[in-house]
């Protein structure tokens, strides 16, 4: 009789254990594309932000799984709680009407800048670049910005459109052009293997991402707080970049 009360209780204590080997929570994440920070090509999620949100995940026990969306389809899919969450600009991700749920704090930033050799660039909107002569970063459309740049009656004057950051570092110092538009993550990375020297910048837009979750989780709010507690952690010991 003995024997089986010790078995019981054996087995009830081990039910009530947490496995070592417990699966994670997965969470499916839609995001458009924009590399070199975040993309799937053939299937493989890349890029930085990915990366540190994987980060995010190991230390809070969450898997997640990124698929590519077109940029149309995020928002109503969110809503409809078609997908868990995104990386994301969360204002175009509907946290105004109730579509997500934000991090209250920035995940990564989007800071669009003008470059030059030598001055400030004096590039602090869209239409500051009229009649001037740039270089640009072929795929990119800068947040709808290459469209009124190519546009001939706003006289801008594209001299090269490269393929890789460093390439148009190197034509701005061979004075291809004077003004080579890229973000400042981007030139930070290209900058640690191609020295520039007197690079000056200004800043056309600086746009804060977020990490959402679909509204339509009962649970979306303690996910995000989740989530946030984990970026706060990692940045407090040095293994996330901080952001402002």
């Amino acid at each position: 009789m003995k024997f089986i009360f010790k078995a019981i209780t054996a087995l009830a204590l081990l039910a009530a254990t947490p496995s070592a080997h417990a699966e994670s929570q997965v969470l499916n994440f839609k995001i458009i594309d924009f590399a070199p920070q975040m993309s799937v090509p053939d299937g493989k999620p890349t890029g930085s932000w990915i990366d540190a949100l994987n980060l995010v995940g190991e230390a809070i026990d969450i898997k997640f799984n990124f698929e590519e969306v077109p940029a149309k389809r995020l928002t109503a899919g969110l809503a409809a709680g078609e997908f868990d969450g995104s990386i994301a600009n969360a204002s175009l991700a509907g946290v105004e009407k109730g579509g997500v749920v934000a991090t209250s704090i920035p995940f990564m930033r989007v800071i669009l800048k003008a470059y030059s050799i030598g001055q400030d660039p004096g590039i602090r909107k869209t239409e500051d670049l009229t009649g001037k002569t740039v270089i640009l970063n072929q795929g990119y459309v800068y947040g709808g910005r290459r469209d009124w740049i190519a546009d001939p009656k706003n006289g801008v004057t594209i001299a090269s459109d490269i393929k890789q950051v460093d390439q148009g570092l190197k034509a701005l110092v061979a004075g291809r052009a004077p003004i080579f538009l890229q973000y400042q993550e981007n030139v930070e990375t290209a900058l640690l293997d191609y020295k520039v020297d007197n690079l000056q910048s200004s800043t056309i837009s600086d746009v804060p991402i977020h990490i959402v979750i679909s509204a339509a989780r009962p649970d979306a709010k303690e996910l995000i707080a989740k989530i946030e507690a984990g970026i706060v952690k990692l940045r407090a010991e040095g293994k996330l970049k901080k952001i402002d």
